[in-house]
């Protein structure tokens, strides 16, 4: 599935509707009871987001999974390079993914924006300007800004689940198992690896990872993201290769 195809697929915008859908259902209690909030502080209360992540990875995990079975993964491999079939099947599902989560959260915003400020002081205000990754943008009053890079967090954590799903798809090519595994994924690392800096989860949390300098603070999160993925990819790779060769 290459980019053309992935956004020629029906599945593709269902799932940008269906998390823009969540996004607002998360926060819809939340927004009836005051109508003095701000998009920071219902981005902030948003219940279902790890819903998210699952269906940003479920196009392209379950049309993998379908060409498995179809066998058009053993034909489309043979009639091309390998490798380069393996790499633009992972790199498209990863940067597909990040596509559909931006353009849900754009529409989540854009529905907000027309009721709420971007921000309003507050707690959620004065703990994200204190504590959160880039928080000294809120200080400059580039809240727009900042906004942005609470998205870009949760668009590569949707990036990285995809990956995992289109990785857990080599090894097993059930699209029940593959959509579970970011959920899986998410809570076990979330556990597994105490140290904030290092935990994936953590680095692209809402709050994210505040280093002491902002050139690291602003490379920390997409630089580690990538180092993941890279990773995940090469375990693709292994997988698909595998299965390819030892059916020939």
């Amino acid at each position: 599935m290459d980019l053309r195809r992935a956004f020629a697929s029906p599945l593709t915008y269902i799932s940008v509707f269906a998390i823009t859908a969540i996004l607002i259902l998360g926060v819809w209690q939340e927004a009836s009871m005051s109508s003095r909030s701000s998009v920071l502080y219902l981005f902030h209360a948003e219940e279902f987001s790890d819903i998210e992540i699952v269906i940003g990875a479920a196009p392209f995990a379950t049309a993998f999974c379908g060409e498995w079975r179809s066998r058009f993964t053993y034909y489309a491999a043979k009639r091309s390079s390998l490798n380069g079939y393996i790499w633009s099947k992972f790199v498209v599902a990863s940067i597909a993914a990040g596509i559909v989560v931006t353009l849900g959260y754009a529409m989540f915003i854009a529905v907000l924006a027309l009721k709420y400020p971007i921000s309003a002081p507050g707690s959620i205000f004065d703990a994200y300007a204190g504590s959160a990754a880039f928080g000294d943008l809120l200080n400059q009053g580039k809240d727009e800004l900042f906004l942005c890079t609470l998205v870009m967090r949760r668009v590569l954590l949707g990036m990285l689940c995809a990956a995992v799903a289109i990785t857990v798809t080599a090894y097993i090519p059930n699209k029940f198992v593959a959509l579970s595994s970011p959920l899986i994924f998410y809570y076990f690392v979330i556990n597994a690896i105490p140290i904030r800096t290092l935990n994936p989860i953590f680095v692209l949390s809402e709050f994210g990872v505040r280093l002491e300098t902002e050139i690291g603070t602003s490379i920390h999160a997409p630089v580690y993201a990538l180092i993941w993925m890279f990773a995940l990819g090469l375990m693709f790779w292994r997988g698909v290769k595998r299965r390819v060769q030892g059916h020939a």
